[in-house]
């Protein structure tokens, strides 16, 4: 009687799991695996203490606020293949429980975080103010003339040429009381001729500076020549510089190409940004200009350049394309006979943001003992990209 009942007791087991509905069983739950979050649009970087908006209509501005930081967002990480099959219903994944090996590991194509790059504005005045020629190195007129510049302009940067020692001490005075900065903050740097009557270059920074290099480039009859660098603080990637070359076009030409060697070395080793100022004693097409304006400037006024950097007038459609407005006092010279430039401000063009310079020059004021120059101001407006 056993023996008959066992076969029936096997078919109705066998019956209930055949009638079972398949969605009722449930599969063995997958592995948790996270995904990166998606990539966060940061907001612009805190302004610097600059004030005033980029001037409107000048070409190649957007008119954003100048110090406007700019940086692309993080890598978003790496994705799992949506389109990837799951693995069988109810057969257990191999991995259930393991962690899997690269969760946590960085892959092996994923390289270190490149330097977060930067985009701001800057506008920067240039001038040889002749101090010791048109001013007999007395400082309260000329003081006066280079801050209303700086005043009226918004300027970040000064460069000057043929400074005496009162006259760079009154003018860094003078701008600190205009930019508001403390006496801890370094804001200027001077380097002379080494001659009794001395005269030479200075820089100023409401941005501060750091880190000042003096290299002498030349010498000549009125003394050493110099390059004037120094670092800002807060960017120690972006410089600003100053020069004033020998007159006499082969010892200008000798004396550039150190000043172009200092500034390529910076970009090859640090891939720093620096801003030049400088009366070069040369004309805008010079021929030994070529190696410093970039190609982009080819005009039939300044042909044949093969280098890397754009002068901030060097596009200027009203005052000789490629060539600029003058900055010596006549209105006849140069290939448009509109005035000749020896004066200049110059950025590496891979450092400019999508072709947003500009420049003009001032007319020369006449308030001081006469005329406070014998040189036309340069101011230069730009937006360059600096590594953090």
């Amino acid at each position: 009687m056993r023996q008959s009942l066992t076969p029936i007791v096997l078919l109705s087991a066998l019956a209930l799991v055949g009638c079972a509905d398949p969605s009722e069983l449930e599969d063995e739950p997958d592995a948790a695996v996270s995904e990166p979050d998606a990539p966060v649009e940061s907001d612009a970087f805190e302004a610097h203490d600059a004030v005033g908006p980029v001037d409107a209509g000048v070409v190649g501005f957007d008119g954003g606020p100048r110090g406007e930081d700019v940086t692309s967002p993080p890598d978003a990480g790496t994705r799992m293949d949506a389109a990837t099959p799951p693995p069988d219903v109810g057969t257990p994944r191999p991995d259930v429980g393991t962690p899997r090996p690269d969760v946590g590991t960085p892959r092996p194509d994923t390289g270190p975080p490149g330097p977060t790059v930067v985009e701001r504005n800057y506008r920067v005045l240039h001038w040889n103010i002749a101090g010791g020629k048109e001013n007999d190195c007395q400082t309260a007129l000329i003081t006066r003339a280079v801050v209303r510049y700086a005043r009226e302009n918004d300027v970040d940067f000064v460069g000057l040429n043929e400074v005496c020692p009162g006259q760079f001490e009154s003018i860094e005075a003078a701008l600190r009381d205009l930019w508001r900065l403390g006496p801890r903050v370094d804001i200027g740097a001077y380097v002379g001729d080494e001659r009794p009557a001395i005269v030479g270059n200075a820089i100023f920074s409401r941005l501060g500076i750091q880190n000042v290099t003096r290299q002498t480039v030349g010498e000549d009859q009125y003394g050493n020549r110099n390059l004037l660098c120094a670092q800002v603080p807060a960017l120690p990637h972006l410089r600003f510089c100053s020069t004033h070359l020998t007159p006499g076009d082969s010892a200008a030409r000798t004396q550039l190409g150190r000043v172009l060697d200092r500034l390529e070395q910076w970009w090859d080793d640090r891939r720093d940004t620096v801003i030049l100022s400088g009366d070069l004693n040369l004309t805008s097409n010079d021929p030994g200009l070529n190696t410093l304006y970039t190609a982009a400037a080819n005009t039939r006024n300044n042909p044949d350049n093969r280098g890397r950097y754009h002068e901030l007038d060097d596009a200027d459609p009203e005052h000789c394309p490629g060539y600029g407005e003058r900055s010596l006092p006549g209105a006849t010279a140069g290939p448009c006979s509109q005035g000749a430039r020896i004066d200049f401000i110059f950025v590496r063009e891979n450092r400019i943001v999508d072709d947003a310079y500009a420049g003009n020059t001032f007319d020369i004021p006449t308030d001081c003992t006469g005329v406070c120059s014998d040189h036309r101001a340069v101011f230069g407006r730009v937006r360059v990209r600096v590594e953090e």
